[in-house]
C-alpha cells in the first residue's frame, strides 16, 4: 500500500527542492525508483526476519506476564517450539477499531496504557481454547453436549 503524497506546501524546503528536481528529470526520478524497488527486494528477507523476531519476543513476554501455563488444564508454555502450544483468549470480547486485531497487540495497547493484561485475556492451550470457544457461541446445544457426555461417561474421572 503506498502512502498518500503530501502537499508541496506541507513538505520540507528540501524536499521541495527534490520534488522539483525529479519533475524536471523524468529519467532521474525513474533511476531513483528503480533503485528503492532493487533495495526493497534486498532487503526485504533480512526486513521480514526483523519483524517477525521482534513480534516472537513481544508474544513470549506477554505469555509470561499471564502466566506461562494453559489457564485451564494447566499445560506450560514451550518457549522452544516452533509453533506455540497456547493462544490468547478474550476473558471479555471487546470488539473496538482502536484496538487492532491482533490480540499480541491488543495486550501491547493494554500494558503501555498500564492495564493488567490479566484483567482482559488469559492463556489456554489449543483445546481448551476451541472448547470453551463453542462453550461460548452456542451455550443451549453445549449444555446438550454436557449431558450427552456426562450419560456416557465421558466425564466421569478415572480414579478407580
Amino acid at each position: 500500500m503506498v502512502r498518500p503524497k503530501l502537499p508541496d506546501d506541507k513538505v520540507t524546503p528540501h524536499q521541495q527542492k527534490r520534488r522539483e528536481y525529479f519533475r524536471l528529470n523524468p529519467d532521474a526520478h525513474k533511476k531513483n525508483l528503480e533503485y528503492q524497488r532493487q533495495q526493497y527486494r534486498k532487503n526485504k528477507v533480512h526486513r521480514q526476519f526483523r519483524k517477525k523476531s521482534y513480534a516472537n519476543k513481544l508474544r513470549d513476554s506477554y505469555y509470561k506476564i499471564l502466566g506461562g501455563k494453559c489457564a485451564s488444564c494447566g499445560e506450560l508454555f514451550n518457549p522452544h517450539a516452533k509453533r506455540t502450544n497456547l493462544e490468547f483468549d478474550h476473558k471479555i470480547y471487546l470488539k473496538s477499531k482502536s484496538m487492532g486485531n491482533s490480540a499480541l497487540f491488543q495486550i501491547k495497547k493494554l500494558t503501555d496504557q498500564g492495564v493488567d493484561p490479566n484483567e482482559q485475556f488469559m492463556i489456554l492451550c489449543h483445546t481448551c481454547h476451541m472448547t470453551l470457544t463453542s462453550l461460548r457461541k452456542n451455550k443451549e446445544k453445549s449444555k446438550h453436549a454436557v449431558e450427552l457426555a456426562k450419560k456416557l461417561g465421558i466425564l466421569e474421572s478415572s480414579n478407580t
